[in-house]
């Protein structure tokens, strides 16, 4: 199936519908949203209405950068099950030596 511009679906280097500058737009999201929220991998993807596989891309991104840490674990509010809640926000961020877990 084309789009718009001409494109299928299938096309390689950055032309199909995950290109790069989706993917930009997208992490950019991810680390605004989470700078102001404190939320779980399936919360952020809910908001913002990514695909999960490459909302964890994402999260592997900040985490490697350095930005993206672990605040608390408590039930989610999606799924009920206890998972990791995550944060951008510096002012959220435990000392070093505390337990993140």
């Amino acid at each position: 199936m084309k789009d718009v511009n001409g494109n299928s679906d299938g096309d390689q280097f950055g032309k199909g519908k995950y290109n790069y500058n989706n993917q930009q737009a997208e992490l950019v999201q991810v680390r605004a949203y989470l700078t102001e929220f404190n939320a779980s991998a399936t919360m952020v993807a809910t908001a913002l209405n990514i695909y999960r596989p490459n909302l964890t891309r994402y999260k592997h991104m900040l985490e490697d950068d350095g930005v993206l840490f672990v605040t608390h674990k408590a039930p989610c509010k999606e799924t009920g099950r206890i998972v990791c809640y995550l944060s951008c926000n510096p002012e959220l961020k435990k000392g070093e030596g505390d337990d993140r877990g």
